[in-house]
């Protein structure tokens, strides 16, 4: 894992920053790949790179998106000298300030509350699924697209949206088995990665 770097560690400095659980959510990962990543490809100091959002493995709405979860596509099509879409760069837009409002939120919770990091982090599913369930939250997703369904809110919404589905085609059995189905591509992935990323890392404290 020579190459190997976090999103989190380009943004944050953690040895000066209390950064706590780190730079996670779309906000990070848009700030990276469009401030940092792109640029340097298109100048040519960086050649091949991978880039993984890990973060959005549990929500298997996250792929599929319509423009707003292709950004290689987009910027390729900018490096041709092809005119960005303006509805496209207002897809864009919104999904980095939705998102970006999330991750704040969740932020400032940790930071002025005693709430400790997991209990914040778990109380934004059950948040997301209340929000489902009241019909609150699908019309923010439509709206925002990846900077609505990656953060935690957008997995307690698939949950939601799984459960609800499975009632209507199952029953009352569907109550127990909605949630996992849905997200069952997604956490089956995030589950392999990080197998496969202990074989081949080496934890460490990260203080």
């Amino acid at each position: 894992m020579k190459n190997h770097i976090d999103c989190g560690s380009i943004l944050y400095d953690a040895a000066r920053q209390n950064v706590k659980s780190g730079g996670s959510g779309p906000g990070c990962c848009a700030a990276v790949l469009c401030g940092h990543i792109l640029p340097r490809l298109e100048r040519g100091s960086y050649r091949r790179v991978l880039f993984i959002a890990t973060g959005a493995l549990m929500s298997q709405t996250t792929f599929l998106q319509k423009r707003a979860s292709r950004p290689l596509r987009i910027w390729w099509s900018c490096a041709g000298r092809n005119a960005l879409r303006e509805d496209d760069e207002m897809q864009y837009f919104w999904a980095f300030v939705v998102g970006g409002l999330i991750c704040v939120a969740g932020q400032l919770l940790i930071d002025l509350t005693a709430l400790t990091p997991a209990r914040v982090l778990t109380g934004y599913v059950v948040a997301g699924v209340v929000l489902s369930a009241i019909g609150w939250y699908a019309p923010l997703a439509e709206f925002a697209g990846c900077g609505a369904t990656v953060p935690l809110l957008g997995f307690g919404h698939l949950l939601a949206k799984g459960v609800k589905t499975a009632i209507e085609e199952e029953g009352a059995i569907g109550i127990l088995t909605g949630g996992l189905t849905a997200a069952a591509a997604g956490i089956t992935t995030s589950l392999v990665c990080g197998v496969v990323c202990s074989w081949v890392g080496k934890s460490h404290d990260q203080n």
